[in-house]
């Protein structure tokens, strides 16, 4: 009785919506400079005229903190990149946004990548790099054996659940996993 079930949730999701609006202005600011232009408030502005946006803010699921993670990755990655951050914190922020929700886990790829192209520019890896990388991964990788270990399974329960209900999805599966249907199309 602590937490209202239906409230609490949606409060919680306009919170990280309105630190996500900050978070934009932040971003903003540190890519374009310019300091206290009124022109950083616009990014924070489209996204609050997004109807989607809005729309899934306010239901109480979780892409308002989806949304506030990586925004919030981005900005302490660009904090790393410029040196003004103590630790590289953004790996951490982006393995939460990774068990929010599994394509999180393209966020880090990108930023992974963009971390191997800078390593290569500076012809060196750094002790930052590498906990950068442990950051994200170590936790990514108990997080995974455990849910392996507690259900039995990689993949979380809605992937089985929107698989079982149909969809291109389940017919995808099931082509590649006929083989007479494969022997028959290569004949």
């Amino acid at each position: 009785g602590l937490f209202d079930p239906v409230a609490t949730p949606k409060l919680l999701s306009m919170a990280a919506a309105v630190a996500s609006f900050v978070l934009l202005r932040r971003i903003s600011g540190k890519i374009f400079g310019g300091g206290d232009s009124p022109l950083h408030i616009l990014p924070a502005l489209s996204l609050a005229c997004s109807v989607p946006f809005v729309a899934w803010s306010i239901s109480g699921l979780e892409n308002s903190l989806y949304i506030f993670l990586i925004l919030l990755a981005i900005d302490l990655r660009l904090a790393e990149i410029a040196g003004a951050a103590s630790a590289p914190a953004s790996g951490l922020v982006l393995f939460l946004a990774a068990i929010t929700r599994p394509d999180g886990a393209l966020y880090f790829a990108a930023a992974l990548v963009h971390g191997i192209a800078a390593a290569l520019f500076r012809r060196r890896v750094t002790r930052r790099d590498v906990l950068w990388l442990a950051a994200f991964a170590l936790p990514f990788l108990a997080y995974h054996t455990w849910h392996y270990l507690y259900f039995a399974d990689l993949l979380p329960n809605t992937y089985y659940a929107k698989m079982e209900a149909g969809g291109p999805l389940r017919h995808l599966r099931e082509q590649l996993l006929d083989i007479h249907h494969f022997r028959r199309v290569i004949s």
